[in-house]
């Protein structure tokens, strides 16, 4: 028995079986398939009122996830046209948040369960759109599957339902950064996943002399941080091995050798990734990357305070942190701060 105190109720599960019988010719690699996986949520809400409460919320939330992707977004609003005229007020303050134009489809009758609906879709080189974020009110089903709530006065009532999914199928995200960085290949610039979703976000690249277990202590200490960590120590040239970096879209590495051992200082290289993509603020002795080219590439000297701090605000910075978290490494209060602190005072 569901009561109307926990309201809205949002109901979340990854749909490993979601199935489109799509017809011969119209399958279109990760783009259009007959099976795919979403992470999928349901919300039961009250009423209407609540109902547009929490498809506000959601927006926000699917804004955050797209804007966290790096890749370029459109919205698509579809509404009934009488519930658009009741509430045109709710739908200019979407538009605003955007901070863009939107698409606007009304209908006069419905065509299907939902009232309202909105989409985010990204534009393939192909000229092509795919959905990813997607919200609707479903005024229908809560009744039809007698989905009930016991309202305040001890009334049974059906709930309005909230189909969602705040990033639309694991495929399309794929979808979407691999077009995005054919995009960016395209216009001549380097090809870039996100910096928290880089399988490796920093490498580091020892050269013959120098001391191998040193170089994997600090690999720990940077992992233990929170961060995804590797050493390539083949037996091979500094130069091939940022060849073969660049070649894995590896976002940030760092020679280590003899001086590095000694100073407790890298050389980090990047990826156009700071200033041109970000606009992140490095530390002072970095404030040559400003000024360089969206294509170029930069040798500076940072302290692994630093080059640590510098992975936080990146990470922080996509995914909406604003403030030093419980599990941040600026934080010295927190497991990895203290982790850095304790490596920093052995450096010394």
């Amino acid at each position: 028995q569901i009561s109307y105190r926990p309201l809205p109720l949002r109901l979340y599960e990854l749909a490993h079986s979601s199935y489109r019988r799509e017809k011969s010719g119209e399958l279109a690699g990760l783009r259009r398939l007959r099976s795919f996986t979403m992470p999928d949520m349901h919300t039961l809400v009250r009423d209407l009122p609540q109902g547009l409460e929490e498809f506000g919320y959601q927006y926000r939330l699917s804004m955050e996830w797209m804007n966290s992707l790096g890749v370029p977004y459109e919205a698509a609003m579809r509404a009934q046209q009488e519930f658009f005229d009741e509430n045109r007020d709710f739908y200019t303050g979407l538009a605003k948040v955007l901070g863009r134009p939107m698409l606007l489809e009304l209908f006069d009758r419905r065509y299907a369960y939902f009232i309202t609906k909105f989409e985010f879709n990204v534009i393939d080189t192909q000229g092509k759109a795919a959905a990813m974020s997607t919200v609707q009110i479903d005024v229908e089903n809560g009744k039809r599957f007698n989905i009930e709530y016991v309202d305040h006065d001890g009334s049974r009532r059906h709930p309005y339902v909230l189909h969602t999914s705040l990033s639309g199928s694991i495929d399309h995200n794929l979808y979407a950064l691999l077009e995005h960085a054919a995009a960016e290949m395209a216009r001549g610039a380097k090809p870039q996943l996100p910096f928290w979703l880089a399988p490796t976000q920093l490498r580091l690249l020892p050269v013959s002399t120098a001391p191998a277990d040193h170089c994997l202590e600090l690999a720990q200490t940077l992992a233990a941080a929170g961060f995804r960590v590797d050493v390539d120590d083949r037996d091979a040239g500094v130069g091939r091995k940022v060849r073969d970096g660049e070649k894995e879209w590896v976002p940030l590495m760092a020679v280590y050798g003899e001086k590095e051992a000694a100073s407790g200082k890298l050389a980090l290289r990047d990826r156009a990734l700071l200033e041109v993509l970000y606009g992140i603020e490095v530390p002072t002795e970095t404030d040559e990357l400003a000024a360089l080219g969206a294509h170029e590439t930069a040798r500076r000297t940072w302290e692994v305070e630093d080059i640590m701090a510098t992975m936080c605000r990146l990470k922080r910075t996509e995914i909406g942190c604003e403030e030093t978290c419980s599990s941040c490494a600026l934080n010295p209060d927190s497991a990895a701060g203290s982790t850095l602190q304790q490596h920093l005072s052995a450096l010394d």
